[in-house]
């Protein structure tokens, strides 16, 4: 899916379209970045912010990650809600593609959020568990990923493969239907135990001839 230009600086995509339905499961959002410590200037600072939709379509709650040059590199940590680099984290300090996913994954009553950051092996570099972040009854699905600068004008951040993906967990399978054969046997078991417990019945009474 391509991304659109967005607020500022930065891109903006929808996912094909907001969602009001919760799939039953988890989603995801990804998105590829570039990153490398000898682009931009120290203060520099940029962040991805992935949302999702209450039952109406409308956003009720984001997560995302928060990035900022420093001396040794790139420093990246997740964070709540596009506000900037919140301090923590990892440090990268060569560049290299990066694949940053947003989580939000049901949880009995609740949807967790979780923030996995990965290289370009799938290596995973960096994780942010964030459980009980929406309930379940309030959540509907996915909405908008927004990568903006948060300084920098001339920061140039190439990115790659926006993805969704949604997971749907599959219904129960379908009670066995037992095979003509077997329902045959069965009910003949059946009228035979029938026809024990009559032999019974009449030699208790004294009906049963010797």
């Amino acid at each position: 899916m391509a991304i659109g230009p967005g607020y500022g600086d930065g891109a903006y995509t929808t996912f094909g379209g907001y969602s009001s339905t919760w799939p039953g499961g988890y989603i995801l959002q990804s998105l590829d970045i570039y990153v490398d410590p000898a682009n931009g200037t120290i203060g520099d600072g940029w962040f991805l912010d992935n949302a999702v939709s209450d039952t109406s379509g409308v956003w009720i709650e984001a997560g995302g990650v928060g990035a900022e040059l420093t001396a040794s590199g790139w420093a990246i940590a997740a964070d709540g809600d596009g506000g900037g680099y919140p301090g923590g984290g990892i440090t990268i300090t060569t560049a290299q593609w990066l694949t940053i996913v947003s989580e939000w994954l049901e949880n009995g009553l609740y949807v967790d959020r979780n923030t996995y950051i990965y290289d370009s092996n799938g290596v995973l570099l960096y994780s942010s568990l964030n459980p009980n972040q929406v309930l379940l009854a309030d959540i509907g699905g996915w909405n908008y990923g927004w990568l903006a600068f948060a300084s920098g004008n001339s920061l140039t951040l190439p990115i790659d493969n926006s993805t969704l993906t949604i997971y749907s967990p599959p219904p129960p399978p379908p009670a066995p239907v037992p095979e003509p054969g077997s329902m045959l046997a069965w009910s003949m078991g059946l009228l035979a135990m029938a026809g024990a417990v009559r032999i019974r019945r009449r030699r208790a009474d004294g009906t049963a001839k010797s």
